[in-house]
């Protein structure tokens, strides 16, 4: 729980691929600076219309950068399924002989069900 701040700042200052963008500089509208240093000129500043209007951007930008990720995740996710056969109340289904928890052999032989039939219920 100590290491939670670091983990953080960690998180919020890498480039994220379904973005492209920095979470801190999405926010924000700057570039995080971890040990500041003492200006050697003044700063400039901009107006708040200015910071408005840059963040208002980098928010569009980074709106359009999630919904190109999300049109990859379908086909990505569909890479690795199958097509699954139509299922009809009445059919019977093989169950899984293990309740996932891991364990002996006696342990799964004790969670197998063997074959149910389907129900309009599930």
């Amino acid at each position: 729980a100590e290491l939670l701040p670091f983990a953080e700042v960690a998180y919020n200052n890498a480039v994220h691929s379904s973005t492209g963008f920095i979470p801190f500089q999405i926010n924000t509208g700057m570039d995080f600076v971890p040990m500041p240093e003492l200006p050697k000129q003044p700063p400039t500043s901009m107006s708040l219309t200015e910071w408005m209007n840059s963040l208002k951007k980098g928010w569009e930008d980074t709106k359009r950068a999630l919904v190109k990720a999300a049109k990859n995740y379908k086909p990505q996710a569909d890479k690795h399924g199958s097509v699954q056969p139509p299922f009809k109340v009445g059919d019977k289904n093989p169950v899984p002989c293990s309740n996932g928890r891991g364990g002996g052999v006696q342990k799964v032989m004790a969670n197998c069900h063997g074959v149910r039939r389907n129900s309009s219920e599930t």
